[in-house]
């Protein structure tokens, strides 16, 4: 087998870099047999800006060689209010979109609340 994908990681940096950073994330990965990394949006500074996902793809390139795909957050800062500029997030070089497990609280566009009958 060439490498083995894991497809949910949660690398803590850019702002927990005490507890991992890009780095040893990826190293861990490669020692296990980890040729890729899909990284998770909910690091301490979410990765939900453009400045954001370049910061990422930096530190990978800094890496030991395992590829590390940054997941871009789905809303602003995780909260479920306002959706991210998706496009240019992927324009980046997000993989994918994903609010990792925090629910959105609305459909509708920012500042607007969800309205149920009743």
């Amino acid at each position: 087998m060439p490498g083995l994908f894991d497809m949910h990681v949660h690398l803590r940096e850019p702002g927990g870099e005490d507890a991992e950073t890009i780095r040893t994330g990826a190293l861990a990965g490669a020692r296990g047999g980890f040729t890729g990394l899909a990284c998770m949006p909910n690091s301490p500074v979410r990765i939900d800006t453009r400045a954001v996902v370049d910061l990422v793809l930096a530190r990978a390139r800094e890496a030991c060689g395992t590829r590390v795909y940054p997941v871009a957050a789905m809303t602003r800062g995780l909260e479920g209010k306002e959706l991210t500029e998706m496009m240019e997030l992927r324009g980046a070089g997000a993989v994918a979109i994903s609010d990792d497990g925090f629910p959105s609280r609305t459909a509708r566009s920012a500042g607007e609340e969800w309205n149920t009958p009743g």
